[in-house]
């Protein structure tokens, strides 16, 4: 997945196969997880940045096959990776600011709909 960081206004085209200094690559953890599919952004730990809420449906969890996750990223470290030039790749050990939740049960495919709303009533927006 590839996340784009505007300078507040599109111009032209953006070629991902140029390595853009604004864009962070985010690589899931199972080829055949459809990590990325869908996502959304929203401001879920209250610290002001928007974070990244991505699902991978087709993902198998600790209770079977496609049970699906939903993976949040903080927007700090979205900016941290930004800043350094780097890419997350979660088959490797995830630095702080990765949370991933797994489906209920197999074939269940969390994340395959998700959205952001204060569901609480704490005036920030949480993952649903």
């Amino acid at each position: 997945m590839a996340v784009y960081f505007s300078p507040g206004h599109f111009e032209g085209a953006v070629d991902l196969a140029e390595n853009p200094a604004n864009v962070v690559t985010i690589y899931g953890e199972a080829p055949r997880d459809i990590f990325g599919i869908k996502s959304e952004i929203a401001d879920i730990d209250g610290d002001g940045q928007n974070d990244l809420i991505v699902g991978a449906f087709y993902a198998n969890g600790a209770v079977g096959l496609d049970s699906g996750k939903l993976y949040t990223f903080s927007g700090a470290l979205l900016t941290e990776f930004l800043n350094s030039g780097a890419d997350l790749d979660l088959a490797q050990p995830w630095p702080q600011g990765v949370a991933a939740f797994d489906g209920p049960a197999a074939h269940s495919r969390l994340g395959v709909w998700m959205a952001a709303g204060d569901v609480d009533g704490d005036g920030h927006r949480c993952r649903c």
